[in-house]
């Protein structure tokens, strides 16, 4: 084995992720339809994939008992580099402002959103969803 053979006990322990016992919220509402509309314009204009946080409350639904809505009522564009294979999160200089000018309104960070059709190359007119929840939720660019 020589000196490059590692001891079992110092291997690390084996870890298993598990799916939330209890829900988080009920359902995700946008408040208004011009916040998506602006998310999906600079895709539309460029074909590259986009990512935004999610500002908005939470708020009790009435429509479930006991149930609980995110209310999105903004999404903030970070620095990002986009292409239309995927996405690059760069440094946001302004994260903290953004935060902070969101508690101010009553806002919180309640998620965020990932814009990933692809135009097919056969028919422009045409677009490719290749998430599903059966393949993979990030690219690995994107992690």
């Amino acid at each position: 084995w020589g000196s490059r053979a590692v001891s079992m006990n110092k291997l690390p322990k084996p870890m298993t992720l598990n799916r939330q016992k209890y829900r988080h919220v009920d359902r995700v509402e946008i408040e208004a339809h011009e916040i998506l509309d602006r998310f999906l314009d600079s895709w539309r204009q460029t074909g590259g994939m986009r990512y935004g946080y999610l500002y908005g409350t939470y708020e009790h639904d009435t429509n479930v008992p006991l149930g609980i809505k995110a209310v999105v009522k903004a999404i903030y564009e970070p620095p990002q580099d986009c292409a239309a294979d995927g996405v690059n999160m760069l440094d946001d200089p302004n994260a903290e402002t953004v935060d902070r000018t969101a508690e101010m309104l009553g806002l919180r960070k309640l998620g965020w959103i990932f814009l990933d059709l692809e135009v097919m190359a056969s028919d422009s007119s045409k677009y490719v969803w290749s998430r599903r929840p059966d393949t993979y939720f990030l690219r690995s660019n994107e992690c």
